[in-house]
């Protein structure tokens, strides 16, 4: 006892000013040649040898420690410092040894279930922490968040198992906000929008503050796809919060929460800010990519090309974000004689995954924060699988906040326009430092700034109109990315040819579409796929020809088989298409019109030509009413359901007018 005090006495300093490492690490050494009998010292160095990154010299305290006094927690703790160390499988091994002795330790259950998260083992991370919970008196409730976001992570198949974790936590602590707020978000994934709404009617009865709760009410609808009501939602957080005494209502978070509102009811139409800070919200598995050594490395060029005056800063802030996507999720909509069988290849009883997948896409927010998806009005519902469109002036430049919510390192890279090496979004041997290549691979969880300028090399050419396309797509592997849907376009528009939001103002209405055979065998997600959707990668030959092509969707921006939402136009209207292409050597497109020409180059037609990463403009006056087919013309591409419908409504004719002239 004598020996504990004489430690107690010392140490009370280093446990006041632990985060100095140096410093507690130096007093503990004296500590320890003063007592070196003393377990109790080893195990506190071993813990700050871990926060300074020698885990060696860890792993041999704790050794000492328990050859001085047998340890019985000796494996877990050990698995400790492997996890934190990244020896995962090592820690998997040590670890399940100290579960064989000690079968009802909640603790060394949740030390598994981080180290399998690590390894991106999410299904079996979720069981441990289930049983970590199970066995743990009283869990707080980092824990409760802790086990539902990791089995959220793993997609549609562990939504509800996240669910009954949270709403364990509601039952054991009470209504608490943090856990609301989870629920509310894996009813929304599920698109359970009506149980999410009435979770938050429940809250807004018994809060005695409305603002939040009534956003997020808003949050949900605009999901749901009901923005009129999100809308009314958005504008009662409004009215709540000026209700509020000034005290409250003075209050930083209120006064940002203000700021939310105001632009999701504009829509961010003119998305002209600065950058807002940053903030960490989803606990990912963080796997570790090293880049190839570069020699001599040397700093990035900093040349910049001027810019016309009165250029604009327009700011975007972006998420890469996991989502299960549905091809057809309305089935044959086009019903078209020559087109192939939905159902031929969609069997789970044939060993096929189906037409629902794990994607990763881009979403645009509305600031920072990444707590408020943007409103999408309803034009632009045809985007699909797209990332929100990235417009700009010749002059203006592009400032992206990006943030990677996904499992995998990911990026943004752009055509077309104007960037440094540090925002150029792919890493390969430029000769470049390290310091200029945190753009490259972004981290999950991590965050990074884009800054891209717009010379009039980027904009219209001489035979162009007044916009031009350009994509935008994560650049990592850059196969892999594509396919699981992190691609985008950039719509650059003429030097005083533009409204205040960018778009042209020669043009009533834009469609973007991108025709890529999205390859589900090359996706990141393929092995998550499988186990969702058939139960085990041992029920299926992963190399089995007729597998592989059922994996294969022939799609517009994600929909096949006329599953894209209706592309919506008036009789008269001046149109304008953007027409994407990415992919592989199957991937050469025809998309045609039906019903209707087009203008490009000069050139009058029905059909385009697209080659991968290709980028074409074509410009459309409708004049003949009804609702046409929008498909690409190669046969195998048709039968495959590489197909889309757009409508043209019959403008009423006022007298003495005449029909409207063709481009």
């Amino acid at each position: 006892m004598a020996l504990f005090s004489v430690w107690l006495l010392a140490f009370a300093p280093l446990l006041r000013a632990e985060d100095d490492l140096a410093e507690g690490l130096e007093t503990l050494n004296g500590l320890i040649v003063a007592h070196p009998d003393d377990g109790a010292l080893l195990l506190r160095r071993s813990r700050l040898l871990v926060r300074s990154g020698r885990f060696d010299q860890a792993l041999a305290d704790l050794d000492h420690a328990h050859r001085l006094r047998p340890i019985p927690e000796i494996d877990r703790k050990k698995a400790e410092v492997f996890l934190n160390a990244g020896w995962y499988q090592a820690g998997i091994e040590q670890v399940s040894r100290h579960l064989l002795r000690f079968p009802e330790d909640g603790e060394a259950y949740l030390v598994r279930a981080r180290t399998k998260l690590r390894l991106g083992e999410i299904a079996q991370a979720g069981e441990d922490f289930g049983l970590g919970l199970r066995y743990t008196k009283d869990p707080p409730l980092e824990l409760y968040m802790e086990c539902a976001s990791a089995l959220a992570s793993e997609g549609s198949t562990r939504l509800e198992q996240a669910l009954d974790v949270v709403q364990q936590g509601i039952r054991k602590l009470g209504l608490i906000v943090t856990l609301e707020s989870a629920a509310l978000e894996i009813e929304a994934q599920q698109k359970r929008y009506d149980d999410a709404l009435k979770r938050v009617d429940a809250m807004l009865e018994q809060s005695a503050r409305k603002d939040g709760w009534l956003a997020k009410r808003g949050d949900i609808l605009v999901r749901a796809g009901r923005i009129e009501e999100a809308r009314a939602a958005y504008q009662g957080s409004l009215d709540a919060i000026g209700k509020l005494p000034p005290a409250q209502r003075n209050q930083p978070a209120t006064k940002d929460l203000e700021v939310q509102m105001r632009r999701a009811l504009t829509n961010s139409a003119d998305r002209v800010s600065n950058a807002s800070t940053h903030r960490n919200s989803l606990l990912r598995a963080a796997l570790q990519s090293q880049p190839a050594s570069i020699p001599a490395a040397t700093s990035a060029s900093t040349n910049m090309p001027s810019l016309p005056g009165e250029g604009r800063l327009r700011s975007y802030f972006i998420a890469a974000e996991e989502i299960d996507w549905h091809y057809a999720p309305n089935g044959n909509v086009l019903q078209e004689p020559f087109c192939g069988d939905l159902e031929a290849f969609a069997s789970k009883a044939s060993g096929r995954i189906g037409h629902q997948y794990r994607k990763a896409v881009y979403r645009g927010y509305t600031d920072g924060t990444f707590q408020r998806l943007e409103i999408q009005p309803a034009h632009w519902q045809h985007l699909g699988l797209l990332g929100p469109i990235l417009r700009a002036e010749v002059g203006d430049r592009i400032r992206i906040t990006f943030k990677n919510r996904t499992r995998f390192p990911v990026s943004i890279h752009p055509h077309g326009v104007f960037y440094l090496k540090t925002s150029e979004g792919s890493g390969y041997n430029d000769g470049t430092a390290a310091g200029d290549k945190k753009d490259d691979m972004v981290q999950p969880g991590a965050s990074v700034d884009y800054e891209w300028l717009v010379p009039e090399r980027a904009g219209p050419g001489p035979n162009d109109g007044s916009s031009v396309a350009w994509l935008y797509h994560s650049h990592v592997r850059a196969v892999q990315d594509s396919n699981a849907g992190l691609v985008g376009a950039i719509i650059v528009t003429a030097k005083g040819l533009a409204r205040p939001d960018g778009s042209p103002a020669d043009v009533d209405r834009e469609f973007v579409t991108l025709f890529n055979i999205f390859d589900e065998n090359l996706s990141p997600y393929l092995d998550a796929n499988v186990k969702a959707r058939l139960g085990a990668s041992a029920a299926v030959d992963l190399k089995d020809p007729a597998f592989v092509e059922s994996n294969k969707m022939h799609g517009i921006n994600g929909f096949i088989f006329g599953n894209l939402p209706l592309m919506r136009m008036k009789q008269g209207e001046r149109v304008r298409w953007y027409l994407l292409g990415m992919g592989g050597e199957t991937d050469l497109h025809t998309p045609h019109w039906h019903g209707n020409t087009v203008l490009h180059h000069g050139y009058r037609t029905d059909v385009l030509e697209l080659l991968p990463a290709s980028m074409k403009v074509a410009d459309m006056v409708a004049d003949n009413p009804g609702i046409w087919m929008f498909h690409c013309h190669v046969d195998d591409h048709m039968r495959e359901g590489m197909s889309a419908r757009y409508e043209v409504s019959e403008q009423p004719k006022e007298k003495g007018t005449v029909s409207p002239a063709k481009p």
